[in-house]
């Protein structure tokens, strides 16, 4: 019997997972091939009950070996189709997963991912774990991906101090709270946690680097694809929404949160149907930050003025906005898209229609709002002007990848520039052919969002690549080379092109990633940012960041 009760507990030891003791408990992750992994380990108590609309709390001390073993809940997205796609999805959501290599003989730098997704859908279990600890971690840098509160259960807002909202921010700064304070357990180093977002974890990223709650948590920051500087970044309409939203579920206004801390998700999904996942404007989101005069104090152009200044990697694609546009993705959280039968229909009267519509609705620009729209007009359809069908598609996608990426993007970067940042940017214009469908006008085809996520992540997002074919597997190399060189040095390194920090505001150097190669170029995105930076100076009004020219109260007494 004493024998067999010995093999039993050898064999319970042979099979039990590397274990790891946090601040909170003891957790008990599994190998995969040369990494250790720990998943959904919680970093926060679950945001329910009368923890829902509130910001997270620390989560209590475990005493059993907690099982970091699976993933768990993603957070509850926006919509309720989105979450029928979900395999677990529900409100108890707020964890992290940490893919480490096996030996850590000194303290490793640490990549820490927000994920994308408009604030509003998204999970950090959608990226998985296998290919971190495939390319990542056997390069000697741990990642932690993380999860927030998304939609209406992060972004609820009344515009008051009972109810300020940003509730999925202040999950962010939660989880890289518990990171600096944990990681050297896993072999990682808490001085050296480098942030890394694309899309709105980018927006996010941004804005971790300059809330008072996180600026002084990490050490890099990677910002791929968006910005704080962007309009859908800090929502002018989300108070709007959720007084909708709390009307159409009969609860009061104000005083809305206590009412809506009861209603069941089925009763908010069936009101979000009624009320519209989309707002049908280029302000895009129903959910996203707002200017709190908490986390976010002010406008991200007045707090990038007090933000360290700490390294950083920024840039995006060629052609941003025809993901949304010609290609028609992400319906469920922006409506700009056009199908097959509408591309054919995009001429200029089209797109003035759509100007008028979704972009100068409500009167914007006042009594200048005329003016304004033929400006639009000229600048992005009757110069150099086609008469081609793919022409129009590709100026409609350019205006959007101007409002909603290239612009704010630009303006973050010059910024940073000025305040003596140490800044790399880059531009993504490879493709490949597979992820366009045939009846997409050329002229409309680039680098469109999402892009990199195939070559960051090997995510299937808009088509199957074979990264064993060149070019793919070069420029995924380079692309992957580029993050791990920034978290490891401050420095990336891409190939051995000597790639230098961005020196001139008015010329910004940056690296192209082409179907060819790396080379290093200027004036990114110049045209543009200098159109739209006039207009907003001629107009007192900006387009592009409508906060920026209404910027509420800072003083939290005031709220």
């Amino acid at each position: 019997m004493r024998v067999l009760l010995a093999f039993i507990v050898l064999l319970g030891t042979c099979w039990a997972g590397p274990i790891v003791d946090t601040e909170y408990g003891k957790v008990e992750g599994f190998e995969y091939e040369d990494s250790e992994v720990f998943l959904a380990i919680p970093f926060a108590k679950p945001p329910v009950d009368e923890l829902r609309f509130e910001k997270p709390v620390s989560p209590e001390p475990w005493e059993d070996v907690y099982q970091a073993t699976q993933f768990r809940n993603d957070c509850t997205p926006h919509y309720r189709l989105v979450a029928q796609f979900s395999s677990y999805s529900g409100e108890d959501c707020l964890t992290l997963n940490i893919i480490k290599p096996k030996k850590t003989e000194k303290k490793l730098p640490v990549l820490f991912w927000v994920h994308g997704g408009g604030y509003e859908i998204g999970s950090g279990s959608q990226h998985g774990y296998e290919f971190f600890a495939k390319r990542y971690t056997t390069q000697g840098v741990i990642v932690v991906t993380i999860q927030y509160r998304l939609g209406f259960m992060g972004f609820f807002s009344e515009g008051s101090s009972d109810s300020r909202g940003n509730y999925g921010l202040f999950d962010q700064a939660a989880a890289l709270k518990f990171v600096k304070d944990n990681i050297a357990h896993f072999g990682g180093d808490p001085e050296q946690i480098t942030i890394w977002g694309y899309s709105a974890g980018a927006a996010s990223v941004s804005q971790l680097t300059m809330s008072p709650y996180t600026r002084d948590l990490y050490s890099k920051a990677i910002i791929m694809s968006a910005s704080s500087f962007v309009g859908w970044a800090t929502g002018p309409n989300v108070v709007e929404s959720s007084k909708q939203l709390a009307e159409i579920l009969e609860c009061p206004w104000p005083g809305a949160k206590e009412c809506m801390k009861k209603k069941s998700l089925h009763e908010i999904f069936d009101a979000v149907e009624k009320q519209g996942w989309t707002t049908e404007t280029i302000d895009i989101l129903r959910w996203s930050p707002v200017i709190d005069g908490d986390y976010l104090p002010t406008n991200p152009e007045e707090l990038i003025k007090e933000a360290p200044v700490k390294p950083t990697l920024m840039g995006l694609s060629n052609k941003e906005g025809s993901y949304f546009a010609a290609m028609n993705m992400g319906r469920v959280i922006a409506d700009f898209g056009l199908s097959q039968e509408e591309l054919l229909k995009v001429d200029e009267e089209f797109i003035s229609e759509i100007i008028g519509r979704k972009l100068l609705y409500n009167n914007r620009y006042g009594e200048n709002r005329e003016k304004v729209w033929q400006e639009l007009l000229d600048y992005y359809v009757r110069n150099d002007k086609e008469d081609t069908h793919g022409f129009y598609v590709d100026r409609y996608s350019e205006i959007l990848s101007d409002i909603t990426f290239n612009v704010p993007i630009l303006r973050e970067i010059v910024a940073r520039v000025e305040r003596k940042t140490p800044i790399w940017a880059y531009r993504f214009d490879h493709y490949n052919e597979q992820i366009w469908k045939k009846y997409i006008p050329e002229q409309a085809r680039g680098s469109p969002h999402a892009n990199e996520y195939h070559y960051l992540f090997n995510m299937p997002v808009m088509a199957q690549i074979d990264f064993t074919k060149e070019p793919e597997k070069s420029i995924q190399n380079d692309l992957v080379d580029m993050v791990i060189s920034f978290a490891k040095t401050g420095v990336p390194q891409v190939q051995d092109v000597e790639w230098r920090p961005v020196s001139d505001p008015d010329d910004v150097n940056f690296l192209n990633f082409e179907t060819n190669g790396v080379s290093v170029k200027h004036g990114l995105f110049q045209e543009p940012l200098e159109f739209w930076n006039s207009l907003r100076q001629r107009e007192g009004f900006d387009l592009v960041d409508p906060a920026y020219s209404t910027t509420p109260a800072t003083s939290k007494d005031e709220l």
